[in-house]
Protein backbone atom coordinates (compact mmCIF):
# COMPACT_ATOMS: atom_id res chain seq x y z
CA UNK A 1 0.00 0.00 0.00
CA UNK A 2 1.32 3.32 -0.69
CA UNK A 3 2.51 5.27 1.98
CA UNK A 4 0.67 8.68 2.32
CA UNK A 5 2.93 11.44 4.27
CA UNK A 6 1.23 13.70 7.11
CA UNK A 7 -0.13 16.83 5.79
CA UNK A 8 1.62 20.07 6.72
CA UNK A 9 -0.58 22.62 8.15
CA UNK A 10 -2.56 24.30 5.59
CA UNK A 11 -0.99 21.87 2.86
CA UNK A 12 -4.34 21.26 0.38
CA UNK A 13 -5.22 17.21 -0.40
CA UNK A 14 -3.83 17.82 -3.93
CA UNK A 15 -0.19 18.71 -2.66
CA UNK A 16 -0.52 15.19 -0.21
CA UNK A 17 -1.15 13.62 -3.13
CA UNK A 18 0.87 15.18 -5.66
CA UNK A 19 3.91 14.44 -2.78
CA UNK A 20 2.98 10.82 -1.93
CA UNK A 21 3.67 10.49 -6.29
CA UNK A 22 7.41 11.89 -5.80
CA UNK A 23 8.40 9.83 -2.38
CA UNK A 24 6.67 6.70 -3.90
CA UNK A 25 8.71 7.50 -7.47
CA UNK A 26 5.09 6.84 -9.58
CA UNK A 27 5.50 9.11 -12.57
CA UNK A 28 2.07 7.49 -14.15
CA UNK A 29 -0.41 9.73 -12.89
CA UNK A 30 -2.84 7.13 -13.12
CA UNK A 31 -0.97 4.43 -11.59
CA UNK A 32 -1.21 7.08 -8.88
CA UNK A 33 -4.50 7.01 -8.34
CA UNK A 34 -4.69 3.77 -8.66
CA UNK A 35 -2.06 3.23 -5.43
CA UNK A 36 -3.90 6.06 -3.72
CA UNK A 37 -7.63 5.70 -4.36
CA UNK A 38 -7.90 2.62 -6.05
CA UNK A 39 -10.01 3.85 -8.75
CA UNK A 40 -8.15 5.16 -12.17
CA UNK A 41 -11.05 7.41 -12.79
CA UNK A 42 -10.60 9.84 -9.83
CA UNK A 43 -10.62 13.61 -11.06
CA UNK A 44 -7.61 15.78 -9.52
CA UNK A 45 -9.51 18.47 -7.73
CA UNK A 46 -7.88 21.40 -5.88
CA UNK A 47 -10.25 23.29 -4.11
CA UNK A 48 -12.87 20.31 -2.73
CA UNK A 49 -12.09 16.98 -3.77
CA UNK A 50 -13.74 14.01 -3.02
CA UNK A 51 -12.67 10.41 -1.81
CA UNK A 52 -11.24 12.12 1.40
CA UNK A 53 -12.33 8.77 3.75
CA UNK A 54 -9.30 6.93 1.29
CA UNK A 55 -7.01 9.34 2.36
CA UNK A 56 -8.39 8.83 6.08
CA UNK A 57 -7.33 5.26 5.89
CA UNK A 58 -3.84 6.22 4.79
CA UNK A 59 -3.24 7.88 7.52
CA UNK A 60 -4.90 6.13 9.75
CA UNK A 61 -1.69 5.38 11.84
CA UNK A 62 -1.20 9.21 12.95
CA UNK A 63 -4.32 8.34 14.96
CA UNK A 64 -5.98 11.90 14.34
CA UNK A 65 -6.90 12.24 10.57
CA UNK A 66 -10.26 11.66 10.50
CA UNK A 67 -12.19 12.73 6.76
CA UNK A 68 -14.14 15.75 8.25
CA UNK A 69 -10.92 17.05 9.85
CA UNK A 70 -9.11 16.61 6.20
CA UNK A 71 -11.90 18.37 5.22
CA UNK A 72 -11.56 21.71 7.45
CA UNK A 73 -7.72 21.49 7.60
CA UNK A 74 -6.95 20.88 4.21
CA UNK A 75 -9.05 22.09 1.78
CA UNK A 76 -10.83 25.23 0.99
CA UNK A 77 -14.25 23.91 2.51
CA UNK A 78 -14.50 25.82 5.52
CA UNK A 79 -14.31 29.07 3.27
CA UNK A 80 -18.05 27.85 2.01
CA UNK A 81 -19.30 26.24 4.80
CA UNK A 82 -20.51 28.40 7.18
CA UNK A 83 -22.88 30.51 5.08
CA UNK A 84 -24.69 27.40 3.26
CA UNK A 85 -27.77 26.11 5.26
CA UNK A 86 -26.55 22.63 7.71
CA UNK A 87 -28.86 20.51 5.52
CA UNK A 88 -26.52 21.51 2.41
CA UNK A 89 -22.96 21.00 4.66
CA UNK A 90 -23.75 17.96 5.80
CA UNK A 91 -24.10 16.59 2.50
CA UNK A 92 -21.22 18.17 1.00
CA UNK A 93 -19.32 16.37 3.78
CA UNK A 94 -20.50 13.27 2.91
CA UNK A 95 -20.22 13.74 -0.77
CA UNK A 96 -16.41 14.78 -0.23
CA UNK A 97 -15.75 11.99 1.39
CA UNK A 98 -16.70 9.61 -0.67
CA UNK A 99 -18.04 9.98 -4.96
CA UNK A 100 -19.23 13.61 -5.40
CA UNK A 101 -19.07 13.23 -9.36
CA UNK A 102 -18.52 17.51 -9.09
CA UNK A 103 -21.87 17.69 -7.29
CA UNK A 104 -20.33 20.18 -4.23
CA UNK A 105 -19.32 22.93 -6.23
CA UNK A 106 -22.70 23.15 -7.07
CA UNK A 107 -24.39 23.05 -4.16
CA UNK A 108 -21.95 25.39 -2.29
CA UNK A 109 -22.59 27.80 -4.95
CA UNK A 110 -19.13 27.81 -6.62
CA UNK A 111 -20.17 27.58 -10.26
CA UNK A 112 -22.64 30.06 -9.75
CA UNK A 113 -20.78 32.66 -7.19
CA UNK A 114 -20.17 35.88 -8.75
CA UNK A 115 -16.48 35.90 -7.36
CA UNK A 116 -15.00 32.99 -9.16
CA UNK A 117 -12.34 30.25 -8.00
CA UNK A 118 -8.61 30.38 -8.83
CA UNK A 119 -8.60 27.99 -11.51
CA UNK A 120 -4.63 28.25 -11.79
CA UNK A 121 -1.66 27.80 -10.16
CA UNK A 122 -0.65 30.45 -8.02
CA UNK A 123 2.14 30.83 -4.82
CA UNK A 124 3.76 33.35 -2.71
CA UNK A 125 7.60 33.78 -2.13
CA UNK A 126 7.56 34.81 1.09
CA UNK A 127 5.52 31.59 1.94
CA UNK A 128 7.69 29.39 -0.27
CA UNK A 129 11.01 30.42 1.78
CA UNK A 130 9.10 29.69 4.96
CA UNK A 131 8.69 26.35 3.92
CA UNK A 132 11.58 25.11 2.49
CA UNK A 133 13.03 26.82 5.73
CA UNK A 134 10.88 25.48 8.07
CA UNK A 135 9.98 21.46 6.17
CA UNK A 136 12.59 21.27 3.52
CA UNK A 137 10.54 21.42 0.60
CA UNK A 138 7.10 23.47 -0.79
CA UNK A 139 3.94 22.71 -0.61
CA UNK A 140 0.44 24.44 -2.47
CA UNK A 141 -1.09 26.37 0.64
CA UNK A 142 -4.98 26.63 0.53
CA UNK A 143 -4.27 30.04 1.72
CA UNK A 144 -3.12 31.18 -1.59
CA UNK A 145 -6.21 29.65 -3.63
CA UNK A 146 -8.78 31.80 -1.43
CA UNK A 147 -11.19 32.92 -4.48
CA UNK A 148 -11.20 36.47 -5.10
CA UNK A 149 -8.52 37.72 -3.32
CA UNK A 150 -4.57 38.09 -4.97
CA UNK A 151 -3.06 38.97 -1.46
CA UNK A 152 -1.66 36.40 1.53
CA UNK A 153 -1.91 35.93 4.59
CA UNK A 154 1.80 37.43 4.76
CA UNK A 155 0.36 40.90 2.67
CA UNK A 156 2.29 39.87 -0.32
CA UNK A 157 1.09 39.58 -3.80
CA UNK A 158 0.27 35.95 -4.75
CA UNK A 159 1.93 34.88 -8.31
CA UNK A 160 -0.01 33.77 -11.21
CA UNK A 161 1.59 30.75 -12.68
CA UNK A 162 0.89 30.10 -16.61
CA UNK A 163 0.21 26.46 -16.09
CA UNK A 164 -4.14 25.62 -14.67
CA UNK A 165 -4.60 22.87 -12.29
CA UNK A 166 -7.62 22.13 -14.23
CA UNK A 167 -5.51 20.95 -17.64
CA UNK A 168 -4.90 18.17 -16.36
CA UNK A 169 -7.64 15.95 -15.52
CA UNK A 170 -5.55 12.85 -13.16
CA UNK A 171 -2.16 14.50 -12.53
CA UNK A 172 -1.59 15.78 -9.61
CA UNK A 173 1.47 18.83 -10.24
CA UNK A 174 3.88 19.16 -7.51
CA UNK A 175 4.68 23.07 -6.05
CA UNK A 176 7.86 24.25 -7.64
CA UNK A 177 10.81 25.17 -5.11
CA UNK A 178 11.42 27.69 -7.85
CA UNK A 179 9.95 31.07 -9.53
CA UNK A 180 9.98 31.55 -12.58
CA UNK A 181 10.15 34.99 -14.11
CA UNK A 182 7.12 34.71 -16.41
CA UNK A 183 5.15 34.06 -13.51
CA UNK A 184 2.49 37.25 -13.04
CA UNK A 185 1.51 38.84 -10.20
CA UNK A 186 -2.38 38.72 -9.71
CA UNK A 187 -3.45 41.91 -8.91
CA UNK A 188 -2.77 45.25 -7.16
CA UNK A 189 -3.12 45.43 -2.90
CA UNK A 190 -5.71 47.47 -1.96
CA UNK A 191 -5.16 48.54 1.88
CA UNK A 192 -8.87 47.65 2.11
CA UNK A 193 -8.30 44.27 1.00
CA UNK A 194 -5.46 43.56 3.08
CA UNK A 195 -7.89 43.64 6.27
CA UNK A 196 -9.76 41.34 4.02
CA UNK A 197 -7.40 39.18 3.61
CA UNK A 198 -6.93 38.63 7.47
CA UNK A 199 -10.61 38.18 7.88
CA UNK A 200 -10.53 35.65 4.92
CA UNK A 201 -8.09 33.41 6.66
CA UNK A 202 -9.62 33.65 9.77
CA UNK A 203 -12.90 32.08 7.84
CA UNK A 204 -10.49 29.43 6.38
CA UNK A 205 -9.54 28.34 9.84
CA UNK A 206 -12.73 27.53 11.05
CA UNK A 207 -13.59 24.56 13.48
CA UNK A 208 -16.58 22.45 12.64
CA UNK A 209 -20.03 24.10 13.44
CA UNK A 210 -23.49 24.20 12.79
CA UNK A 211 -24.43 26.67 9.80
CA UNK A 212 -26.94 29.12 10.26
CA UNK A 213 -30.47 29.20 8.63
CA UNK A 214 -30.89 31.92 6.01
CA UNK A 215 -34.10 33.28 8.49
CA UNK A 216 -31.06 33.63 11.25
CA UNK A 217 -29.22 35.48 8.53
CA UNK A 218 -31.64 37.92 7.68
CA UNK A 219 -32.26 38.48 10.96
CA UNK A 220 -29.11 39.36 11.33
CA UNK A 221 -28.85 41.57 8.84
CA UNK A 222 -31.93 43.56 9.76
CA UNK A 223 -30.49 43.88 13.57
CA UNK A 224 -27.03 45.21 11.78
CA UNK A 225 -28.66 47.50 9.84
CA UNK A 226 -30.24 48.77 12.73
CA UNK A 227 -27.34 48.91 14.91
CA UNK A 228 -25.52 51.44 12.63
CA UNK A 229 -28.97 53.37 11.98
CA UNK A 230 -28.85 52.74 8.60
CA UNK A 231 -32.61 52.55 8.34
CA UNK A 232 -35.44 53.84 7.39
CA UNK A 233 -38.34 52.87 9.62
CA UNK A 234 -38.12 48.73 9.33
CA UNK A 235 -36.64 48.91 6.27
CA UNK A 236 -32.36 49.58 5.83
CA UNK A 237 -31.32 52.01 4.13
CA UNK A 238 -29.49 50.73 1.39
CA UNK A 239 -28.04 54.39 0.11
CA UNK A 240 -26.24 54.68 3.50
CA UNK A 241 -24.76 51.54 3.39
CA UNK A 242 -23.41 51.59 -0.08
CA UNK A 243 -21.97 54.86 0.79
CA UNK A 244 -19.79 53.01 3.51
CA UNK A 245 -18.84 50.11 1.44
CA UNK A 246 -17.38 52.60 -1.20
CA UNK A 247 -15.63 54.37 1.31
CA UNK A 248 -13.60 51.00 2.19
CA UNK A 249 -13.37 49.52 -0.85
CA UNK A 250 -12.86 51.53 -4.26
CA UNK A 251 -14.74 50.77 -7.36
CA UNK A 252 -11.61 49.44 -8.78
CA UNK A 253 -11.01 46.79 -6.02
CA UNK A 254 -14.75 45.63 -6.65
CA UNK A 255 -14.26 45.84 -10.04
CA UNK A 256 -11.30 43.16 -9.62
CA UNK A 257 -13.51 41.00 -7.34
CA UNK A 258 -16.53 40.95 -9.44
CA UNK A 259 -18.33 42.55 -6.61
CA UNK A 260 -19.08 45.82 -8.24
CA UNK A 261 -22.89 47.17 -8.50
CA UNK A 262 -25.36 49.82 -9.45
CA UNK A 263 -26.49 51.63 -6.96
CA UNK A 264 -29.77 52.53 -8.15
CA UNK A 265 -30.36 48.48 -9.89
CA UNK A 266 -32.61 47.38 -7.18
CA UNK A 267 -31.51 43.79 -7.34
CA UNK A 268 -28.05 44.19 -6.48
CA UNK A 269 -26.17 41.75 -4.26
CA UNK A 270 -25.67 44.92 -1.51
CA UNK A 271 -28.97 45.11 -1.40
CA UNK A 272 -30.28 41.46 -1.63
CA UNK A 273 -28.28 40.73 0.86
CA UNK A 274 -30.08 42.96 3.87
CA UNK A 275 -33.18 41.59 2.30
CA UNK A 276 -34.92 38.13 3.06
CA UNK A 277 -32.24 35.53 2.25
CA UNK A 278 -33.43 32.90 -0.24
CA UNK A 279 -29.73 32.16 -1.24
CA UNK A 280 -26.44 31.91 0.08
CA UNK A 281 -23.90 34.41 -0.73
CA UNK A 282 -20.30 34.40 -0.77
CA UNK A 283 -17.63 34.41 2.12
CA UNK A 284 -16.15 37.81 0.55
CA UNK A 285 -19.81 39.33 0.28
CA UNK A 286 -20.03 38.70 4.29
CA UNK A 287 -16.93 40.04 5.22
CA UNK A 288 -16.68 42.92 3.06
CA UNK A 289 -20.50 44.13 4.32
CA UNK A 290 -19.09 43.77 8.27
CA UNK A 291 -15.98 45.40 8.13
CA UNK A 292 -17.73 48.23 6.08
CA UNK A 293 -20.16 48.70 8.60
CA UNK A 294 -17.23 48.44 11.36
CA UNK A 295 -18.35 45.80 13.03
CA UNK A 296 -16.57 44.30 15.90
CA UNK A 297 -15.25 41.07 17.45
CA UNK A 298 -13.67 38.14 15.18
CA UNK A 299 -15.53 36.25 12.55
CA UNK A 300 -16.20 32.89 14.54
CA UNK A 301 -17.95 35.40 17.22
CA UNK A 302 -19.86 36.93 14.47
CA UNK A 303 -21.16 33.77 13.09
CA UNK A 304 -22.08 32.29 16.54
CA UNK A 305 -23.80 35.79 17.16
CA UNK A 306 -25.89 35.47 13.70
CA UNK A 307 -26.71 31.47 15.22
CA UNK A 308 -28.31 32.74 18.38
CA UNK A 309 -30.48 35.17 15.95
CA UNK A 310 -34.07 34.40 15.60
CA UNK A 311 -35.97 34.13 12.91
CA UNK A 312 -38.15 37.26 12.69
CA UNK A 313 -41.45 36.53 11.28
CA UNK A 314 -42.14 39.39 8.31
CA UNK A 315 -45.38 41.50 8.91
CA UNK A 316 -47.56 42.22 6.24
CA UNK A 317 -49.78 45.34 6.24
CA UNK A 318 -53.15 44.59 5.04
CA UNK A 319 -55.52 47.23 4.11
CA UNK A 320 -58.89 45.92 5.33
CA UNK A 321 -60.88 45.83 2.39
CA UNK A 322 -64.11 47.12 1.71
CA UNK A 323 -67.56 45.61 -0.05
CA UNK A 324 -67.14 48.64 -2.09
CA UNK A 325 -63.09 48.46 -3.25
CA UNK A 326 -64.30 44.32 -3.81
CA UNK A 327 -66.86 45.63 -6.27
CA UNK A 328 -64.63 48.20 -8.31
CA UNK A 329 -62.10 46.10 -8.99
CA UNK A 330 -63.65 42.60 -9.80
CA UNK A 331 -65.96 44.98 -12.17
CA UNK A 332 -62.67 46.22 -13.66
CA UNK A 333 -61.04 42.54 -13.50
CA UNK A 334 -64.62 41.52 -15.66
CA UNK A 335 -64.43 44.54 -18.11
CA UNK A 336 -60.47 42.98 -19.10
CA UNK A 337 -61.33 39.81 -19.44
CA UNK A 338 -64.42 41.08 -22.10
CA UNK A 339 -61.68 41.97 -24.44
CA UNK A 340 -58.25 40.54 -23.60
CA UNK A 341 -57.24 37.02 -22.22
CA UNK A 342 -56.25 36.50 -18.76
CA UNK A 343 -52.18 36.80 -19.58
CA UNK A 344 -52.94 40.19 -21.72
CA UNK A 345 -55.05 41.13 -18.56
CA UNK A 346 -52.52 40.70 -16.18
CA UNK A 347 -49.21 43.13 -18.39
CA UNK A 348 -52.31 45.92 -18.90
CA UNK A 349 -53.43 46.13 -15.93
CA UNK A 350 -50.77 44.00 -12.84
CA UNK A 351 -52.47 46.14 -10.53
CA UNK A 352 -55.81 45.03 -10.88
CA UNK A 353 -54.71 41.56 -10.75
CA UNK A 354 -52.26 42.12 -7.53
CA UNK A 355 -55.07 43.64 -5.81
CA UNK A 356 -57.78 41.22 -6.51
CA UNK A 357 -54.90 37.84 -5.41
CA UNK A 358 -53.82 39.53 -2.36
CA UNK A 359 -57.86 40.24 -0.97
CA UNK A 360 -60.50 38.57 -3.38
CA UNK A 361 -58.12 35.41 -4.09
CA UNK A 362 -60.90 32.38 -4.40
CA UNK A 363 -62.80 34.54 -6.18
CA UNK A 364 -59.91 35.46 -8.85
CA UNK A 365 -59.47 31.85 -9.14
CA UNK A 366 -62.84 30.48 -9.97
CA UNK A 367 -63.78 33.43 -12.29
CA UNK A 368 -60.68 33.48 -14.55
CA UNK A 369 -61.13 29.24 -14.53
CA UNK A 370 -64.72 30.10 -16.51
CA UNK A 371 -63.01 32.65 -18.47
CA UNK A 372 -60.41 30.07 -20.22
CA UNK A 373 -60.70 30.18 -23.87
CA UNK A 374 -60.36 26.74 -25.87
CA UNK A 375 -57.30 26.57 -28.44
CA UNK A 376 -59.39 26.39 -31.58
CA UNK A 377 -57.78 24.52 -34.52
CA UNK A 378 -56.66 20.94 -33.11
CA UNK A 379 -59.34 18.81 -34.29
CA UNK A 380 -59.87 15.61 -32.57
CA UNK A 381 -57.70 12.64 -33.53
CA UNK A 382 -59.11 9.68 -35.62
CA UNK A 383 -56.71 7.23 -33.64
CA UNK A 384 -57.32 3.97 -36.06
CA UNK A 385 -56.72 6.06 -39.17
CA UNK A 386 -53.26 7.36 -37.64
CA UNK A 387 -52.85 3.49 -36.50
CA UNK A 388 -53.20 2.26 -40.17
CA UNK A 389 -51.50 5.25 -41.87
CA UNK A 390 -48.32 5.38 -39.51
CA UNK A 391 -48.37 1.05 -39.78
CA UNK A 392 -48.46 1.07 -43.07
CA UNK A 393 -45.19 4.11 -43.62
CA UNK A 394 -43.67 1.66 -41.04
CA UNK A 395 -43.50 -1.02 -43.39
CA UNK A 396 -42.95 0.97 -46.42
CA UNK A 397 -39.48 2.20 -44.58
CA UNK A 398 -38.28 -1.29 -43.32
CA UNK A 399 -38.73 -2.71 -47.06
CA UNK A 400 -36.76 0.55 -48.34
CA UNK A 401 -33.90 -0.57 -45.68
CA UNK A 402 -34.10 -4.21 -46.68
CA UNK A 403 -32.03 -4.22 -48.75
CA UNK A 404 -29.24 -1.39 -47.48
CA UNK A 405 -26.68 -3.36 -45.29
CA UNK A 406 -25.11 -0.06 -44.58
CA UNK A 407 -28.43 1.60 -43.28
CA UNK A 408 -28.26 2.31 -39.46
CA UNK A 409 -30.24 -0.43 -36.86
CA UNK A 410 -33.46 0.06 -37.50
CA UNK A 411 -34.85 0.11 -33.76
CA UNK A 412 -37.93 1.00 -32.37
CA UNK A 413 -36.96 3.81 -31.56
CA UNK A 414 -35.39 4.89 -34.92
CA UNK A 415 -38.20 3.64 -36.81
CA UNK A 416 -40.63 5.87 -34.43
CA UNK A 417 -38.38 8.92 -34.83
CA UNK A 418 -38.84 8.26 -38.99
CA UNK A 419 -42.92 8.29 -39.06
CA UNK A 420 -44.98 11.03 -39.26
CA UNK A 421 -46.15 12.39 -35.78
CA UNK A 422 -43.15 10.22 -34.42
CA UNK A 423 -42.54 11.93 -30.79
CA UNK A 424 -46.39 11.99 -30.00
CA UNK A 425 -47.00 8.64 -31.18
CA UNK A 426 -44.46 7.29 -29.06
CA UNK A 427 -46.29 8.85 -26.18
CA UNK A 428 -49.25 7.04 -27.28
CA UNK A 429 -48.35 3.59 -28.66
CA UNK A 430 -50.90 2.51 -26.33
CA UNK A 431 -53.77 3.77 -28.90
CA UNK A 432 -51.93 2.48 -31.79
CA UNK A 433 -51.82 -1.46 -31.37
CA UNK A 434 -51.09 -2.14 -34.53
CA UNK A 435 -48.26 -0.20 -35.15
CA UNK A 436 -47.18 -1.34 -31.72
CA UNK A 437 -47.13 -4.68 -33.04
CA UNK A 438 -45.24 -3.93 -36.20
CA UNK A 439 -42.77 -1.96 -34.07
CA UNK A 440 -42.13 -5.03 -31.73
CA UNK A 441 -42.22 -7.73 -35.07
CA UNK A 442 -40.00 -6.16 -37.25
CA UNK A 443 -37.17 -4.11 -35.23
CA UNK A 444 -33.94 -4.95 -35.67
CA UNK A 445 -32.35 -6.44 -32.59
CA UNK A 446 -28.38 -5.78 -31.62
CA UNK A 447 -27.63 -9.71 -33.00
CA UNK A 448 -29.51 -9.12 -35.87
CA UNK A 449 -27.44 -5.66 -36.76
CA UNK A 450 -24.25 -6.75 -35.88
CA UNK A 451 -24.75 -9.92 -38.72
CA UNK A 452 -25.78 -7.26 -40.59
CA UNK A 453 -22.44 -5.06 -40.56
CA UNK A 454 -20.66 -8.23 -40.35
CA UNK A 455 -22.27 -9.19 -43.48
CA UNK A 456 -21.96 -5.56 -45.46
CA UNK A 457 -17.99 -6.09 -44.22
CA UNK A 458 -17.64 -9.72 -45.36
CA UNK A 459 -18.69 -7.85 -49.13
CA UNK A 460 -16.80 -5.22 -48.80
CA UNK A 461 -13.63 -7.74 -48.44
CA UNK A 462 -14.53 -9.59 -51.19
CA UNK A 463 -15.27 -6.88 -53.34
CA UNK A 464 -11.40 -5.70 -52.44
CA UNK A 465 -10.31 -9.53 -53.20
CA UNK A 466 -9.30 -9.47 -49.40
CA UNK A 467 -8.66 -12.25 -47.04
CA UNK A 468 -11.81 -13.14 -44.76
CA UNK A 469 -9.82 -12.62 -41.46
CA UNK A 470 -11.62 -12.41 -38.42
CA UNK A 471 -9.78 -9.12 -37.26
CA UNK A 472 -10.54 -7.53 -40.67
CA UNK A 473 -14.05 -8.36 -40.09
CA UNK A 474 -14.21 -6.92 -36.85
CA UNK A 475 -12.69 -3.98 -37.26
CA UNK A 476 -14.74 -3.43 -40.88
CA UNK A 477 -17.87 -3.50 -38.90
CA UNK A 478 -16.92 -1.55 -36.05
CA UNK A 479 -17.09 -4.52 -33.39
CA UNK A 480 -15.09 -5.83 -30.80
CA UNK A 481 -14.69 -9.12 -28.79
CA UNK A 482 -15.92 -7.16 -25.68
CA UNK A 483 -19.06 -5.97 -27.61
CA UNK A 484 -20.19 -8.58 -30.39
CA UNK A 485 -23.06 -10.99 -29.30
CA UNK A 486 -22.70 -14.92 -28.93
CA UNK A 487 -25.45 -15.09 -31.71
CA UNK A 488 -23.25 -12.72 -34.08
CA UNK A 489 -19.71 -14.80 -33.09
CA UNK A 490 -21.30 -17.87 -33.92
CA UNK A 491 -22.20 -16.64 -37.48
CA UNK A 492 -18.85 -14.74 -38.37
CA UNK A 493 -17.06 -18.29 -37.26
CA UNK A 494 -19.04 -19.72 -39.45
CA UNK A 495 -18.59 -17.15 -42.07
CA UNK A 496 -15.15 -17.86 -42.15
CA UNK A 497 -15.34 -21.65 -41.93
CA UNK A 498 -17.17 -21.63 -45.26
CA UNK A 499 -14.90 -19.25 -46.84
CA UNK A 500 -11.84 -21.50 -45.96
CA UNK A 501 -13.44 -24.58 -47.03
Amino acid sequence: MTSVPVPYPNELIYSVIARTGVNEAISSPKQLLDEVFGNRKVISTLDLPSHIEKISQHLARAGQYSAEKLIYQHTLFPFYAPFVPESIRQRAIKLMSGFSNGAVHMMLGVAASRVKAVNYFRLCPSCMENQIRDYGETFWDRRWFIPGLNTCVCSACLKNLPESWQEHRHAYVLCPTTIKNESEVTGKVYPGLLKLCSSANEVLSLQAMESASFDQWTSFYQALAADNAMTRGRYADHEQIAEALLSCFPSSALQELNLDFDVKNDTNWLKTIFRKHRKSFSALQHLMVWQALKLKGTVAETIHEVKKKRAVPIRRLVKQKTKGQVDIYRAKWQSLLRRLEIKEARRAEGGVYAWLYRHDRQWLIDFNAGRRRKRNGHKPINWHYRDLTLTRRCLELIAEKDSDLSSPRLSKLWLINHLPHGRSSAKKLTKLPILDHCLDTYSESITDYQIRRLTYAAYQLLRQHEELAHWRLLRLAGLSIERITDEANDFLREVILRVRH
